[in-house]
């Protein structure tokens, strides 16, 4: 009787010993020591356990890229802190470091937000094919980072690469477009694009597309760019005779981040470059210095234009003055420098003759003051035949260079016939579409029938 009551409060013994341990083991320190590390789920998801062994009772779930504090180890479990307790999760679900997991937004409403809830602030917006890096993941969100925005969203709406898209060359076929930080309007525009631009396709949000040119990326809006290459004007339009050059303002410079390869240009056979310069009474060209200096240096012969806004003689020898400004800022005078034109497609709300006499007298401060006799004036043919008394300008000019007509007329299969003016023209701008190596986009081209003085 006695032995059995020995033997019975032995057993007893033991199994007390073995709960003691078990209910003690869950925070008991790791059997393991280990320099304490951040890590991240790598499975789908891992339980959290009480103990190192999946007999152990589970208390939750980690989803992935979940990230977490390891404490210690037991076998191939980690230690954790989990409602303030010592948990464990199974080890080879578990990858030290923090994730950075390339990601982009699928269809859907995916807003940013301050947290991992509706109930959380919005950041922004995120649109389909958006990249975005997750960081971690609390329950059902992850917290990513876009373009160096921090953000919580839903986990439904990111998933994990990059969407499918074989990128493709195209142009613009729009006047003009604008490069945007994203795809809608309210965005900030990166640059502007003009016709004929070439830019490279890398990905579609909606309808908008995403650009790469040169190193600057954005979205833009997807029916103003046509794929392949633009369209080229076809040799048979080109004049025939005459030498061959370009016309350029500071939007050939901003299709390109203000680069030109005069060298380029004038290795595809021009000889002559005319370069804004001014506008109006305070205008400036901000690219003028650069575009004349480095044309100059690839041996091209170089003009200049003013455009004209003048509704009076006073204004138009303020233009003039302004226009003057601008050559001597670049290290131009009347002795080192070609023709000067102006440039006259406004009437400016004053009647023909008016609008001559105002020509005429920003010839006049011209010659008078800064001693430039080399002029010309440039308009398109309508407006020489109706909006301006063009034999009241043409008549005034007797200084001893002649006095050159810039005529802009295009047309067409046509081109080939001459520029079919009812006045003698001197130079002519047949195309404002065409294209040039060295230039990207769209630039006027022209021909010369004059061949001294600077052209």
């Amino acid at each position: 009787m006695v032995n059995r009551w020995i033997r019975r409060f032995g057993l007893f013994l033991v199994l007390s010993v073995l709960v003691i341990g078990i209910l003690a083991e869950p925070d008991a320190p790791s059997a393991e020591a280990a320099t304490r590390y951040t890590a991240y789920v790598t499975a789908n998801s891992v339980r959290v356990h009480t103990g190192a062994g999946v007999r152990y009772r589970s208390v939750g779930t980690y989803y992935k890229y979940h990230k977490m504090t390891i404490k210690g180890s037991r076998g191939n479990w980690k230690q954790i802190t989990y409602g303030g307790h010592t948990r464990y999760v199974w080890g080879p679900s578990i990858k030290a470091g923090s994730p950075r997991i390339r990601s982009y937004i699928i269809p859907g409403s995916a807003w940013m937000r301050t947290g991992p809830g509706l109930k959380y602030g919005r950041v922004r917006y995120a649109y389909q094919n958006y990249y975005v890096t997750i960081y971690s993941r609390l329950g059902n969100w992850y917290h990513v980072n876009y373009r160096g925005t921090f953000g919580y969203v839903w986990a439904g709406n990111v998933k994990e690469g990059t969407p499918a898209f074989s990128s493709y060359n195209g142009y613009i076929n729009a006047a003009k477009l604008y490069l945007r930080t994203d795809p809608r309007l309210v965005y900030k525009k990166i640059q502007a694009l003009y016709k004929n631009n070439k830019v490279t396709v890398i990905g579609r949000s909606g309808n908008w597309l995403r650009l790469k040119i040169g190193s600057k990326t954005g979205y833009a809006w997807g029916q103003g760019i046509s794929k392949g290459n633009p369209p080229v004007t076809p040799a048979s339009y080109a004049p025939t005779t005459g030498n061959y050059g370009l016309d350029i303002s500071h939007y050939q410079n901003d299709a390109n981040k203000g680069n030109i390869d005069f060298n380029q240009v004038k290795a595809s056979g021009y000889s002559f470059i005319i370069v804004k310069a001014s506008e109006g009474q305070t205008g400036h060209d901000p690219y003028f210095g650069y575009n004349t200096k480095n044309a100059i240096g690839a041996g091209l012969k170089v003009d200049a234009y003013h455009f004209f806004h003048a509704a009076d003689q006073n204004s138009a020898r303020k233009e003039a003055d302004n226009f003057a400004s601008s050559l001597k800022a670049a290290g131009y005078n009347a002795s080192n420098f070609g023709y000067v034109f102006l440039d006259v497609e406004t009437t400016n709300s004053v009647d023909k003759e008016t609008l001559a006499d105002n020509a005429n007298a920003f010839f006049d401060q011209l010659k008078n003051v800064y001693g430039f006799n080399k002029l010309g004036i440039y308009s398109n043919l309508y407006f020489f035949n109706n909006s301006i008394d063009f034999n009241r300008v043409t008549q005034a000019q007797t200084q001893p260079q002649r006095f050159l007509i810039w005529l802009s007329r295009y047309r067409g299969s046509e081109t080939n016939l001459g520029p079919g003016a009812n006045f003698n023209v001197d130079i002519w701008q047949y195309t404002n579409s065409g294209t040039v190596n060295g230039i990207v986009g769209d630039v006027d081209h022209n021909i010369s029938y004059f061949n001294t003085n600077g052209l």
